[in-house]
């Protein structure tokens, strides 16, 4: 019955009006008549809207939505007695989803439950996409042995748990800032709504402002329209902000109000604005050096550092690098569709051996890159030299006398398609470019010879 509509009402005559408009909808319905026997329903059946009267014999609609549990909760449609309407938003207060006055009026409440259908449907395919989302991001499901990394998780995984609004973290570029932020937002109890991530270095000042508290139409030249920030688009969820030390001071006095009290004005706006989120931001930047040479606010730093997680580069932690290998070797050999290959003793010896200047984003690559291009059940130093320490083999020896970017791109392109077998889309991989970039220049060279 996961379409389905439970009327609490000890009015029959409600329950007969609501019910034939639920069969209108194409959906199933049941009445009941108090809290106790509401409470009973909702935990043995998945309800998609529970229409509840304000007054009750054994209590309130309020007491239904404070002891159901939250995984078996429906949207919750108030109905309140005529000039109500201070139950009534007191009522979405507490987590309603909409309310109506009595007496009712049918096609006005047809109306409003179609609506409120097409939104459980919409939220439970939201929460499917979540489910999914944390099964992949589980602190369960990472691997490692150092003690540094066990520190940095068992902390993050006591924020995740916790009500902290502001955590800031920090570390080499490719050390896993933006996943660790990942996988604390979809193991806390925000996880069902949104996450979304800023890159500070991407925008302007000016572009920086509107994107992040959004605008006013006519706020600037080309605000056409009101424009809603991604502040407000990540209302009850976590809104990354990653590299904050590359945020102009103009930008840091803003964010710092924001923080403080969680409310804001869109760029050109007048009205205030709230919001209930988490931040947390991220940097490879030394932030107190920045503060000491005036480029990053002292009182902007001490409110983002509450709790503070220092991501180790890869190089310190070498004994996290096997089980890393494969780790990355099983998901990239799910996402390619092949067998997983067994990593060999003298390949792990290589791994272990290599500096990693560019940390879990480089191991991620180089590993991703031997599956792609060997069709070996195991993955042996001689596979993985090829990509490591040769660097990137597609190169070619370039002669700096006679360097022309033209010429340089023509000859990596086909010393790609000669690697590949002449294969465009393996070629547009390994190049880090795509398949249309490599026909278009395929082409042109083929114009040339003509």
């Amino acid at each position: 019955m996961a379409r389905s509509v439970l009327v609490i009402d000890d009015d029959p005559g409600v329950g007969v009006i609501i019910r034939k408009l639920a069969a209108e909808l194409g959906v199933q319905s049941e009445q009941v008549g108090s809290v106790s026997a509401a409470v009973t329903a909702i935990e043995k059946t998945r309800y998609a809207l529970a229409m509840v009267d304000f007054r009750l014999p054994d209590g309130s609609g309020f007491d239904v939505i404070q002891t159901i549990s939250k995984d078996r909760m429906p949207l919750f449609f108030f109905m309140t007695a005529h000039g109500s309407t201070d139950a009534g938003v007191e009522a979405m207060n507490k987590g309603a989803f909409d309310y109506l006055e009595k007496p009712i009026i049918p096609s006005l409440l047809k109306l409003k439950m179609k609506i409120a259908l097409q939104m459980s449907e919409t939220r439970l395919a939201m929460s499917q996409v979540h489910e999914k989302r944390k099964q992949y991001y589980g602190f369960d499901r990472l691997r490692f042995r150092s003690k540094s990394m066990e520190l940095v998780f068992n902390t993050a995984k006591r924020f995740a748990a916790s009500s902290g609004d502001t955590l800031l973290i920090t570390g080499e570029s490719g050390v896993g800032k933006s996943f660790l932020a990942e996988l604390i937002h979809y193991s806390s109890a925000r996880a069902s709504f949104p996450y979304v991530h800023v890159t500070c270095t991407t925008l302007s000042s000016e572009l920086l402002e509107s994107e992040l508290f959004g605008h006013e139409k006519g706020a600037f030249t080309d605000a056409k329209s009101d424009k809603e920030g991604l502040a407000e688009r990540a209302h009850g969820g976590t809104l990354f902000l990653d590299e904050i030390g590359e945020m102009t001071l103009q930008t840091q006095a803003k964010l710092l109000g924001f923080l403080d009290s969680q409310k804001f004005r869109r760029v050109g706006g007048v009205d205030e604005l709230s919001v209930n989120l988490r931040v947390i931001a991220a940097t490879n930047a030394d932030l107190p050096q920045l503060v000491e040479d005036g480029k990053f606010r002292r009182d902007l730093y001490y409110r983002i550092n509450v709790v503070h997680l220092e991501l180790p580069p890869l190089r310190e932690r070498r004994e996290d690098i096997p089980v890393l290998a494969k780790m990355f070797a099983e998901s990239t050999a799910q996402k390619l569709n092949v067998r997983v290959p067994t990593i060999m003793k003298d390949a792990e010896e290589m791994l272990l051996a290599h500096q990693w200047p560019g940390n879990l984003r480089e191991l991620s690559n180089v590993i991703e890159r031997c599956l792609i291009f060997s069709t070996d059940e195991s993955l042996d130093s001689r596979v993985l030299a090829r990509w490591l320490v040769q660097g990137d083999p597609v190169i070619p020896s370039l002669n700096l006398v006679d360097l022309n970017l033209e010429r340089m791109q023509e000859r990596l392109i086909k010393e790609a398609m000669k690697q590949t077998g002449n294969n465009q889309t393996k070629a547009a991989e390994l190049l880090g470019i795509t398949r249309a970039q490599i026909i278009y220049a395929l082409k042109k060279e083929a114009g040339k010879q003509q």
